[in-house]
């Protein structure tokens, strides 16, 4: 048999067997749907928990004598703001009403009409920070131009904010130009700055080395041409000894204005050959051992001071002469002590090439007996 079923006086169009609708009774029920059932092709419905032979439920007790329930009011639409009146004027772009909303109680809240320069900035700053690597001033320029531009347009939005926006566009805006001139300040300031800090050390170190070497240049000299009788010393601390050098007669043990000798030699004179000295001096930690990264100074009997062409080479007789800002001039006791030293050296090479012109012409003759010899002899 199947049966009609209303659901919340509503009748369903299908009819349903008594399985399905114990199997859709949990689901109605969970809904609270008010549900009856009649049999097919009667109008005759009754409850659900009746057809599923379950107990009703107890009606609704009556009211007490002399209860009412009070009546039922109608929806009454709230009343219209009231509009507040004031001798003062309004705030710019706000009327009287709810405070802090531009338009009052409706809400009717319009954006900015207008755009500050905002943009403008931001473009400039851009620019100005990649330009300031490779053109300096351009890019400078262009970068003080955004932080100009960009503190404009943000006054103009902090001033009249209903009528401007691009609030973050004028920070972003100081923000790059403000990174460009601190780039560009480093590139041209700071670091040319480091630059001559640098060369300034460095050519300090080359005037005390300039100056170490000519002490031992003047005391070689004056040793060679009175004690030495031709030879160099062949230590410096002999000429110290001899109260020719001062603290540099130390060199070669220990470290002297931060530097030490790394090496030192003596050539005597012979038939052939005059004597002659060389010298090499490096700075040198505090232990005595040669810096890394830094220049070393080479001298001869010639007089010329030499600085290693690369860092951490051992200057030599074959590197260029130091010229430029490092050079010191003599002073005049200096000057003439180099003048006599020079005078002598060219006295005893003068000397030398007589000695060796008569050794030659000595030789020749006998050279010359020798082959007159054997020429009688073969008669």
């Amino acid at each position: 048999m199947r049966y009609h079923v209303k659901v919340n006086d509503y009748v369903l169009e299908e009819v349903y067997a008594e399985a399905d609708i114990r199997g859709y009774a949990p689901g109605w029920r969970e809904y609270q749907a008010d549900v009856e059932v009649a049999p097919e092709g009667t109008q005759e419905f009754i409850s659900l928990a009746r057809f599923l032979g379950e107990p009703e439920p107890p009606p609704v007790p009556a009211l007490p004598p002399g209860v009412e329930l009070p009546p039922v009011q109608a929806y009454q639409p709230e009343p219209p703001p009231v509009q507040y009146q004031s001798d003062f004027p309004p705030p710019p772009g706000q009327e009287y009403g709810q405070p802090g909303f531009p338009g009052g109680w409706e809400g009717d809240y319009k954006p900015p009409s207008k755009t500050s320069m905002g943009l403008l900035g931001v473009g400039l700053g851009i620019v100005g920070l990649f330009c300031v690597p490779f053109f300096h001033i351009f890019g400078t320029i262009v970068s003080l131009g955004g932080l100009v531009v960009a503190i404009i347009a943000l006054r103009q939005v902090q001033g009249e904010p209903s009528t401007y926006g691009g609030k973050g566009l004028a920070i972003n805006g100081i923000v790059t130009s403000s990174i460009g001139l601190v780039v560009a300040f480093a590139l041209i300031v700071v670091i040319p700055g480091m630059g001559k800090g640098l060369f300034r050390g460095q050519a300090e170190k080359d005037q005390q080395a300039q100056r170490l070497l000519r002490e031992i240049n003047m005391a070689q000299a004056i040793y060679e041409s009175g004690v030495g009788r031709g030879d160099y010393a062949d230590s410096l601390a002999k000429l110290g000894k001899e109260g020719l050098l001062g603290d540099a007669s130390k060199l070669e043990d220990t470290p002297v204005e931060g530097f030490k000798a790394i090496k030192f030699e003596t050539m005597n004179r012979s038939s052939t050959s005059v004597a002659g000295f060389l010298i090499v001096i490096a700075p040198v930690d505090s232990k005595g051992f040669p810096r890394s990264g830094e220049y070393s100074y080479f001298l001869d009997q010639t007089g010329v001071i030499r600085r290693s062409i690369k860092t951490d080479d051992l200057a030599n007789a074959s590197c260029p002469p130091m010229v430029g800002v490092a050079d010191i001039p003599l002073t005049e006791e200096e000057q003439r002590r180099a003048d006599a030293a020079k005078k002598d050296r060219e006295i005893q090479e003068m000397r030398m090439r007589e000695l060796h012109e008569r050794e030659e012409e000595l030789r020749r003759r006998q050279q010359m007996e020798e082959a007159d010899f054997r020429r009688r002899m073969g008669r």
